[in-house]
């Protein structure tokens, strides 16, 4: 590990020389004796003894925070555990990989030097190269570097789709996700306009644990003002309206948007239905949507009345009622992601066949309709009749595709000013922070949006007809998949996912069988994207753990890469530029040097209670995900395995049913009207 912890040595020390590297020098923040800055010292302990020798103070460092761990503290505990881990990898990499030990040896001597004529974005440069190389050669080449996305991400259409949609209002389910935790801070729960049914589970979710974390979830008894679902609700009513008055549905026809109900706490999903209903009402009727919402109990009990005795009658699964348990709402992003696809299977099967897509909104977007029309001359629903989405054609390598799924694009409405096209990620102007140096995801994200969803067809690229674009990196809240599609190739997001979803459900389709799914690019079905216009409250108190999340995103997308394929080389060769830096060669080391040299940066800043917060939640949580990718094979890997079995049963039983009941079989037909029943009980009147 010698090479790595002069790495380390070097991103923390002081240094005097030109070019030295603006990152936090923890030596000061290692008090030891000091009671009152116990996290400070025990993250700046964690840095130190990660430095070995290169730092004076490394010996008394690690005895401190060994001293700690053994009195059970638990950050004291995570960072030693740490120390172990990164060592572990260092010397497994070093053996397996001759190329990568070259470069971390390129990168010490580097930075041994003495900095002359040294600039920040030279040392920028190379510390990405051995921590994360897909920021490297961007800045300074974004043009070019844009282009060789697009070509990589170019499409030689080979066909149309020859049944396209013609009335999307009609044949697609639109899903969004409700996400709901307890009441903002410093708001008391007993003075909250809330049903005493509702005050009741707040109380009681204040005495349970917190089982999930979301961006930024609708807190209960939020004022209405900056209530995303009330937002989200009054956006998707003014766009269908929108379209009725444009003629492109009839006057008397509801758009049917599915929410799925998904809680931080236990106690909240009990409540959950009563407050939408009440917040509902107090928002006053919706006149053009069709309201369905589905708590965790509503998919349970179309698995235990509907498709485990299916499964069991027709296929002879008695095991089918825990296995088909993947379809449900409780729990990370990753469970109710694949829900919403696959509730658009068992719609079109069990309640209207008409029903042949589905498409995730997200209710912090809205439709820019008036934008969109003066733009494209057409209105959002308009876009959906979109003939490449279910044609075919190859990819940049030949192989054949089939455009089953269809992804838009977004536009911040802070930047409606500059245009509708304006990318909604564009490259950041900053320079790097401290931890940045380390993982500066900003730069392959904003290659990705402009490369992948910002391009617009013509104009020297591809021209939307003979040739089009894949995309890879897709907006969860833009993106649609046809019933058929959803049918065959039977993606999934795992349920340990806990973001970037959609992203993940992407990945599990990597090495299946040609002609592979893969999501076309609509540059002109665009949403707007309002959170920061209304829910600055919100992201504000989830900032802390969604930080955390992308540091267990690391951990699980390197994890499940190795389920997916024994070439993670060619995963990332397909997922690069931003999806694929999520899949390292070195998660463990990456995670723990993002979360420590971040919260030495907070300390610096004076950012004592975030920074504390940081780490106390960081322990407690990477410790539970660095268990589950642990060990050949991981518990990461077996539930990955159950779950893949559980979508096949899922779409099998779907298979069977819909034979069953064109075959006039009078228990399929009772199933499907047990189906139809719990669906219409989902309604929110």
């Amino acid at each position: 590990m010698h090479r790595l912890s002069e790495i380390v040595a070097a991103l923390i020390l002081p240094r005097s020389e030109p070019g030295a590297l603006p990152v936090v020098d923890v030596g000061g923040q290692f008090e030891p004796r000091d009671e009152e800055s116990a996290a400070q010292s025990l993250n700046a302990a964690f840095l130190l003894a990660a430095a070995g020798p290169g730092h004076p103070r490394a010996g008394e460092a690690a005895h401190h925070l060994a001293g700690k761990a053994d009195s059970g503290d638990p950050v004291a505990s995570f960072y030693t555990e740490g120390l172990r881990r990164i060592e572990n990898e260092a010397r497994d990499i070093a053996e397996r990989d001759a190329g990568f030990s070259e470069r971390l040896d390129d990168l010490a001597a580097y930075l041994a030097g003495d900095g002359a004529g040294r600039s920040a974005e030279e040392l920028a440069e190379r510390t990405w190269g051995v921590f994360f190389p897909e920021a490297t050669g961007i800045r300074g080449h974004e043009e070019a570097r844009v282009e060789e996305v697009r070509r990589r991400r170019t499409i030689q259409v080979t066909g149309t789709n020859p049944d396209p949609l013609t009335d999307p209002a009609s044949q697609v389910l639109f899903t969004a996700n409700l996400l709901l935790t307890g009441p903002p801070a410093g708001r008391e729960i007993d003075d909250l306009d809330l049903a005493d049914e509702v005050k009741r589970g707040l109380h009681q979710a204040e005495r349970e644990p917190q089982l999930f974390w979301y961006d930024h979830p609708v807190q209960i008894g939020v004022e209405p003002a900056a209530s995303e679902l009330l937002y989200g609700l009054r956006a998707v009513d003014r766009g269908v309206a929108f379209e009725k008055r444009r003629g492109t549905m009839p006057p008397g026809e509801r758009l049917r948007l599915v929410l799925s109900i998904s809680t931080t706490h236990h106690a909240l999903e009990g409540v959950a239905r009563r407050y939408l209903s009440d917040e509902v009402r107090r928002m006053g009727e919706l006149e053009h949507a069709e309201l369905y919402a589905f708590a965790e109990a509503d998919p349970a009990r179309l698995v235990s009345d509907v498709l485990a005795p299916a499964a069991e009658a027709f296929l002879g699964r008695k095991d089918a009622g825990s296995i088909l348990g993947v379809f449900g709402v409780r729990g990370r992003y990753g469970r109710h992601h694949s829900f919403g696809k696959a509730i658009a299977a068992l719609w079109h099967v069990l309640v209207d066949p008409d029903v042949v897509a589905t498409f995730k909104t997200d209710l912090d977007h809205s439709w820019p309709q008036e934008e969109l029309v003066t733009a494209t001359g057409k209105s959002l629903l308009e876009h959906f009749i979109y003939p490449l989405w279910g044609g075919t054609g190859l990819d940049g390598q030949g192989r054949s595709l089939e455009l089953g799924a269809m992804a838009g694009a977004l536009v911040n409405e802070a930047d409606m000013g500059e245009g509708l096209f304006s990318p909604d990620v564009p490259f950041p102007e900053r320079p790097p922070e401290a931890d940045e140096f380390v993982f500066f995801s900003a730069l392959p994200q904003g290659l990705s949006t402009l490369g992948e969803a910002s391009t617009r067809y013509g104009a020297g690229g591809p021209d939307g007809v003979a040739t089009a674009l894949e995309r890879v990196h897709v907006h969860g809240g833009t993106a649609g998949i046809l019933v058929d599609s959803l049918r065959r190739h039977r993606p999934f997001t795992p349920s340990f996912i806990g973001r970037a979803e959609d992203q993940a459900y992407v990945l599990s389709l990597f090495g299946e069988p040609e002609p592979r799914l893969a999501y076309v690019h609509n540059r002109e079905l665009i949403q707007r994207h309002d959170k920061k216009a209304f829910a600055g409250a919100a992201i504000e108190a989830s900032r802390i753990p969604t930080l955390i999340g992308d540091y267990e995103r690391i951990l699980l997308f390197s994890g499940l890469a190795g389920v997916l394929t024994e070439d993670r080389e060619a995963l990332k060769a397909m997922a690069n530029p931003f999806t694929g830096g999520f899949i390292s060669k070195i998660p463990v080391t990456v995670m723990f040097l993002r979360l420590a040299l971040r919260a030495g940066a907070m300390f610096a800043k004076g950012e004592h209670e975030e920074a504390e917060g940081l780490l106390t939640l960081g322990a407690e949580r990477l410790s539970q995900t660095l268990a589950f990718v642990d060990g050949n094979p991981s518990e990461l890997a077996r539930c990955y395995r159950v779950e893949r079995e559980g979508w096949e049963l899922f779409y099998d039983t779907l298979v069977v049913l819909e034979g069953r009941l064109a075959e006039g079989d009078p228990l399929a037909a009772e199933l499907a009207g047990r189906a139809r029943g719990i669906v219409e009980g989902c309604v929110v009147r």
